[in-house]
């Protein structure tokens, strides 16, 4: 969350327009945009969802003889770091309006970290769900090492390098401006919360119980 303030915060006057040290447009528009991009990285880097059912070990029988829907459980199990990514891109939006950061950004940093969170979150889930690692001899090892946070950090490290790419070819080479750039990005964001929900749809609900 400091990180993620900090760029929040200090890229909009670095990106400003004016002055004498002013940069062109196209690089401000290229540096806001990739801030709401980092944001989001830092906010889905790691979702404790891919190893929330390993980390249940020997008391896993306690989830599976529970009297509640198994999708309550599952969401339980996201809950938690939902509310800390929304705390996340909340901060961070604050901190962008004060900075002088447009709108559009401003906007777009409330849905695209939160679309990013939502779909790496459900991935780890799927991912534990599927092929839980109930023999474990330290917890930090299947958070850290396990197969679904390993795949999370790629997949996260992958979407970043991507749209940071995107966001430097439209914005300095191709001369985008900022609303068609916003509007590909929140496009994006919302394919993303499209897929998490498929995978939260698609999660093996019998396994998880």
């Amino acid at each position: 969350m400091a990180l993620s303030g900090a760029f929040a915060f200090l890229a909009p006057g670095l990106a400003a327009e004016g002055g004498p040290d002013a940069v062109k447009p196209e690089v401000a528009h290229f540096i806001e945009l990739a801030v709401v991009l980092i944001v989001s990285c830092f906010a889905s880097v790691s979702p404790a969802s891919a190893a929330a059912v390993s980390l249940e070990g020997h008391r896993a029988w306690i989830m599976l003889t529970l009297p509640v829907l198994t999708g309550a459980i599952l969401l339980s199990k996201l809950l938690p770091w939902c509310v800390m990514c929304a705390t996340v891109s909340l901060t961070c939006v604050v901190l962008m309006a004060v900075g002088g950061a447009p709108c559009q950004v401003v906007g777009l940093c409330v849905f695209l970290p939160c679309a990013s969170f939502w779909f790496t979150a459900n991935l780890g889930l799927y991912l534990d769900v599927s092929n839980p690692r109930y023999e474990w001899a330290s917890p930090g090892a299947v958070a850290s090492r396990g197969r679904p946070a390993v795949v999370c950090g790629l997949v996260t490290a992958i979407l970043t390098v991507a749209a940071l790419a995107t966001d430097f070819v439209l914005a300095l080479a191709c001369d985008w401006g900022l609303g068609r750039l916003s509007a590909l990005f929140a496009a994006c964001a919302c394919l993303l919360a499209i897929g998490g929900c498929v995978l939260f749809r698609a999660t093996p609900m019998q396994k998880a119980r």
